[in-house]
Parts: structure tokens; C-alpha cells; sequence
């Protein structure tokens, strides 16, 4: 667009500045009414470079939220929480939040690159998806909504990660401050909008919140939602829940209106290529037990007919070049695969022939399965009481009589 040299352009380096988050507020209006809210803000106003605070809102139901440079979280531990036919638990988030405030705020050093940015913002805004929304998923034509949205969404994400990177030449360390730091002032005013007018906020995270309300104040809620979209240039977006179980604000099941489940955490039971797969018999358990009812000795005992697998039973271990691994008397390869057996061998890790074997699964012996065997689910004779063990200790400190919130 500029015609410059490419070369000199991605060349470009710049100092990260001393931030005063006074001046990076000054064009925004945030008008908190409270005490409380009034006082985080003043000292985030008055912070220099950085900036943290823990804090507790609400009466009726405190909840304790954590602000800073490292984004915004709400601390909730065991907690569950039921629609019935008085109350609603709603969660709004705040749709494409990074890259509506980069716009909003105009976080690029060039006008050029947001105005190129912002053009394929509204691409996926205007095309992609709704065509995925119009669309049968699965479809050829679906896929291929699909596909273009992925794209237009790692460039979104992308570039907009690079105005934190210093080696970038898009490096511009006050306009991601701005956005990652206003984005939770947004949610933050969404809060106090909410327990003024008496609605409880049970969670917040990142970029949006979760609420419970009379269905009587749904009109209210709603209302307060729409003053926050007008007065930030933000959009949310809805969904509803019919109930959900937070280990913590990072960790949880939640059960949709229209019956499907959001996962996260130690909730989630067919993770990412890369994420961690071990044991995955707990969280599916935990998922039965939460949204079915049935207890973890029945899925157990019954494995197939709750469409489980040898594999949802194994873990893998991998040790570092400084250990050997030990199993059955034997030297075994570094990275394991293995499942909890009756009577078996216990797995080993040793760093030195003076050091002491350390106990991969403390307590539990184990059988490999670094090569698969189909067999009878008896005839790999799984120790269940291990898996009952960790599931019921989940289920235990999910129910704890002083901290379920069963409305």
C-alpha cells in the first residue's frame, strides 16, 4: 500500500516505552459508581508498566475476581450451579474481543495495516460466519465456509499477537496494553452494572461472564448487556445453561440449554492433538455422572456400554535424558504408555545407580500398552479401584455440603 521497501519495513525495530496506564485510559469513560470498583480503578489509573489486584464484589454472592496485564479471572472453586423454573444461568462473552478494541482503539503503529486488518475482521463478520450459521455443518459448502473462516482467523489472531512480539516490526507494546487492559475494564463495568441492579455474577474469564438471574430480570440483564455493546462499540454473545460445575474458573462442564456440553479443563474428554490424553475415564465419568446421573461404579463395571476404550484408561509418562525408566526389573524406553492393573509391576524412574527409584504412579502398579492388544475388557484386568478412587475424590470435593450452590 505505502510502496515501501519490504525489506526496510519488516527491518523495522522500536523500544518498548515506559507505560503510564493514565494516559492509556485517558480517551476511555468507565464511570464506575461503587467504592470497590472506584478504588481498582484509581490504582490501575496510577500504575506504572504493570499492574495486579484481587478484589472481592457482590453481596448476596461475593465473588473474587483477579485483574491485571495477565488478563481477568474470577476465583471459583467446586462450585455447581442449576437453572430451575425461577432462576437462569446465562454467560455473555464478548465476541472477537481482541480484534473489535485493536479497531476500536486503533492499536496498530500504521494506519494502513489496521485498515487492511479491520477488512478482514469484517469478512469474517459478514461471510464466513453466517455462512457457517446458514449452512448445513458437514456440508461441502459448509467446509468451505469453514475453511476460509479458519483462515481469516489465524490472521486475526496472528497479527494481532504480534504487536506483543519485540522482534516484530508491528511491535507496539501501549496499543496490545490498551486492549488487553480495556477489555477487562469492558467486563468489569458489566459487573457493576450487574450487582447495582441485583444480578448475581458467578464467574468471569478472559472475555466474558457468567451471571445467574430471575428469569424475571432477564429483560433487565439483557438491557444492561445492550448499554454495555453501546457504550464500549462491543457485541456479546449469548448462550445458556442449564447448569455448570466448575473445579475452577479454568476447569469446567457446562450443560447448554439445547442439551450440548461445553468443556474445559480436566472436563474435557477428547482434548486437542497436543493436549494431554491421560486418563480420560475420569473426565468421561465425571461427565455421566453430572449430566446422566450414573455412578462412576456402574460405568466402570460396564465399560463398553458407556463406549469406553482400553485406551481411555492409559496414561503416558515421558522422563527426561537424565533418567532410566524402570519396569518389571527391566530398562523400559523413556516415554511409557501404560494403564493401572491388579497385581502389576510398579513403573520406575532412576537417575543414578545410588538414587533411590522413584514411583511413576505412587501406590499403584501398572501394566505397559505401549503396543496395542485387543483383548476382553476383563482379560486386561484394570484395577478400578485406582480410577473409582480419583473420580470419587473429584466428585467429593465437587460436593462438598459448604460449597455447593445448587439453586
Amino acid at each position: 500500500i505505502t510502496e515501501n521497501d519490504k525489506r526496510d519495513t519488516r527491518n523495522l525495530r522500536f523500544q518498548r516505552p515506559t507505560i503510564y496506564f493514565k494516559d492509556l485510559f485517558a480517551d476511555l469513560d468507565f464511570d464506575f459508581q461503587t467504592p470497590i470498583f472506584q478504588k481498582v480503578y484509581k490504582e490501575w489509573e496510577n500504575a506504572v508498566d504493570t499492574f495486579s489486584k484481587e478484589f472481592v464484589v457482590g453481596t448476596t454472592h461475593p465473588v473474587k475476581i483477579s485483574v491485571g496485564v495477565g488478563g481477568i479471572h474470577s476465583i471459583n472453586k467446586n462450585e455447581i450451579y442449576e437453572s430451575n423454573d425461577e432462576y437462569l444461568i446465562v454467560t455473555d462473552d464478548i465476541g472477537a474481543m481482541y480484534p473489535t478494541n485493536i479497531e476500536n482503539w486503533k492499536a496498530f503503529r500504521f494506519p494502513e495495516v489496521l485498515g487492511t486488518y479491520t477488512g478482514f475482521k469484517q469478512k469474517r463478520i459478514t461471510e464466513t460466519k453466517p455462512g457457517l450459521k446458514k449452512t448445513k455443518k458437514g456440508s461441502d459448502e459448509w467446509n468451505s465456509f469453514f475453511q476460509q473462516d479458519l483462515f481469516y482467523k489465524l490472521i486475526l489472531n496472528g497479527v494481532s499477537g504480534l504487536l506483543d512480539m519485540e522482534h516484530s516490526w508491528l511491535y507496539n507494546p501501549p496499543g496490545i496494553m490498551k486492549v488487553r487492559c480495556g477489555g477487562q475494564l469492558i467486563l468489569l463495568w458489566l459487573i457493576e452494572q450487574c450487582i447495582l441492579n441485583g444480578i448475581e455474577v458467578i464467574s468471569v474469564n478472559t472475555d466474558g461472564l457468567e451471571a445467574r438471574l430471575k428469569k424475571t430480570n432477564l429483560d433487565l440483564y439483557l438491557s444492561l448487556v445492550k448499554k454495555t455493546e453501546q457504550k464500549f462499540n462491543v457485541t456479546f454473545e449469548r448462550e445458556f445453561y442449564k447448569k455448570i460445575i466448575y473445579s475452577n474458573v479454568n476447569s469446567y462442564l457446562a450443560v447448554m440449554e439445547n442439551g450440548s456440553l461445553k468443556k474445559k479443563g480436566q472436563f474435557v474428554t477428547n482434548p486437542e492433538l497436543g493436549s494431554s490424553v491421560d486418563f480420560l475415564v475420569i473426565p468421561k465419568c465425571l461427565e455421566i455422572y453430572f449430566t446422566q446421573g450414573i455412578k462412576p461404579e456402574q460405568v466402570l463395571e460396564n465399560p463398553k456400554e458407556y463406549g469406553l476404550h482400553i485406551y481411555d484408561f492409559c496414561a503416558s509418562f515421558k522422563v527426561s535424558k537424565d533418567y532410566q525408566v524402570l519396569w518389571n526389573n527391566q530398562r523400559q524406553q523413556r516415554l511409557n504408555r501404560f494403564y493401572v492393573s491388579k497385581n502389576a509391576p510398579y513403573l520406575y524412574k532412576l537417575k543414578s545407580s545410588k538414587s533411590k527409584p522413584d514411583n511413576m504412579l505412587k501406590g499403584w502398579g501398572v501394566q505397559l500398552f505401549n503396543n496395542f492388544e485387543e483383548k476382553e475388557f476383563k482379560d486386561y484386568k484394570i484395577d478400578h479401584s485406582y480410577y473409582l478412587s480419583e473420580i470419587n475424590s473429584l466428585i467429593s470435593e465437587l460436593q462438598r455440603k459448604n460449597q455447593l450452590k445448587l439453586f
